[in-house]
């Protein structure tokens, strides 16, 4: 059932995770930093997890999977996780 409460960092295509996962397809890990540190919500915070794993902060990326509410993976199933966005995003 759709959420009558979307989560904001869906919304805006310019300031969106979709931007945020543009700019790590051209290695921006930083752009993507960015722009995901601007956004509220819990795909948000999911792909700030995400970029910590591939920074290789796990302590970082905990923080962010629990304000995701998910469990942390690990560095193992980054490419796993960038997909779940990525279908997240593109609905």
């Amino acid at each position: 059932m759709p959420s009558n409460n979307p989560d904001p960092s869906l919304k805006d295509p310019a300031t969106s995770l979709g931007a945020a996962l543009r700019a790590l397809e051209r290695n921006d890990w930083e752009g993507a930093h960015r722009i995901v540190q601007s956004l509220d919500g819990q795909a948000a915070a999911w792909l700030h997890g995400v970029l910590h794993l591939i920074e290789g902060d796990e302590a970082n990326a905990q923080y962010w999977y629990r304000r995701a509410g998910k469990p942390c993976p690990g560095a193992a199933q980054i490419q796993q996780e960038l997909q779940a966005i990525q279908r997240a995003v593109t609905g």
